[in-house]
């Protein structure tokens, strides 16, 4: 079990630094791609728009998924190299970028700093939107973000300032508390702090020379990130909101002496708790993202849902993402009745968000 976590939590790191770039191959799995529905746009989408592909270098891609899509409905498209120095001139033909970026860090920074241009400057469709790739991979921002808008996150403690993180260490910290660095997926950079002289550990690397990350070039410098630790039921619960009535989810349990339960591969796929699947789709919708994936814990002390963290972009290996009585497929969301309507069938997730896309942006009376 150990090893296949450490496989999964570690594969964009292992392509990044164990190969040449020129070694770097890009995952073709059409072959198992037709197990799933077929999904069709509705008929007021405009048929003459042109969409450019970012190939994502993943062993369970994106891209792959954005073509099916496409190629099903006659829409046009290409390959588009984001990456390269003609960038800004070979992006003009298309009225749609799609790019799927790895949660890395310098594809980060890219990311951010072209999809700011092509939406801002040059009036371009962009998945992921500026404020969704400035949301992924971040948690300060997102834990910000979040309490603003009033959702239920667990309490944080978020500080830049040297005096306060000291002050707050003998007068605040409640221990266990988790310690955590911005970025990170698959339980990275989370660190169970038991004690005040592990948390003032922390606190001074990473207010002289930085704490060391599991990225050798990167360090956690000047700031703390210290989330409550909540005693929960040993798993946590990732709920997948594309729209209401394209909602999917599963629950993660931790191993025996371990905390976490993201990264480790123990996956169960049954009914969802209504509560958590209410509370998704409001943050999903209140942020004006096009899907999110929201991972909760479920408190002892009040049986309430708290938002642990949340990731635009999440690894789909299969077209089975949620699963009820071992029956495949989606949860429709009835806001009238209030209640859930269980839906069979497998679907990729990736044509379900391009679908919500184009039809938000590319219908009749929306982008010319």
């Amino acid at each position: 079990m150990k090893i296949k976590s450490v496989f999964i939590n570690k594969f964009v790191r292992n392509i990044a630094f164990k190969f040449k770039i020129n070694d770097l191959k890009y995952v073709e799995d059409y072959d198992q791609l037709s197990t799933a529905e077929d999904i069709l746009l509705s008929d007021n989408v405009k048929k003459n728009i042109n969409i450019g592909i970012v190939k994502d270098i993943d062993s369970a891609p994106y891209y792959t998924k954005f073509e099916r899509l496409l190629k099903k409905n006659n829409i046009n498209y290409k390959f588009f190299n984001i990456h390269s120095a003609n960038w800004l001139g070979d992006v003009k033909e298309f009225d749609c970028v799609i790019w799927r970026p790895l949660s890395v860090p310098w594809e980060l920074e890219e990311a951010r700093e072209k999809i700011y241009i092509l939406e801002k400057y040059m009036g371009k469709v962009v998945y992921p939107s500026y404020s969704e790739i400035l949301f992924y991979e971040n948690k300060t921002y997102q834990y910000d973000l979040l309490k603003l808008k009033g959702f239920p996150v667990i309490d944080t403690f978020i500080s830049y300032d040297y005096n306060e993180c000291i002050d707050y260490i003998n007068n605040k910290l409640v221990t266990p508390c988790v310690s955590k660095i911005k970025a990170g997926s698959g339980s990275e950079g989370v660190e169970l702090v038991k004690s005040k002289s592990q948390a003032l550990s922390i606190i001074k690397k990473a207010f002289s020379d930085g704490a060391k990350t599991y990225w050798p070039f990167i360090r956690q410098k000047n700031y703390i990130y210290f989330q409550s630790f909540v005693e929960n039921y040993g798993f946590d619960l990732r709920i997948i909101v594309v729209d209401k009535d394209n909602i999917f989810g599963y629950f993660r349990n931790t191993v025996k002496n371990e905390f976490r339960a993201s990264g480790y591969g123990i996956v169960e796929k049954k009914n969802l708790p209504i509560e958590a699947v209410k509370i998704a789709l409001k943050v999903k919708e209140g942020l004006g993202f096009n899907n999110l994936a929201v991972d909760f814990l479920q408190s002892k002390v009040d049986d309430k849902f708290y938002i642990i963290e949340c990731s635009n972009f999440i690894r789909i290996d299969t077209d089975i993402q949620l699963e009820v009585s071992s029956i495949a497929g989606r949860y429709s969301y009835n806001e009238k009745e209030d209640n859930v309507t269980f839906k069979e069938g497998r679907y990729w997730i990736q044509e379900l968000i391009l679908k919500n896309l184009i039809e938000s942006n590319f219908s009749d009376g929306k982008v010319e």
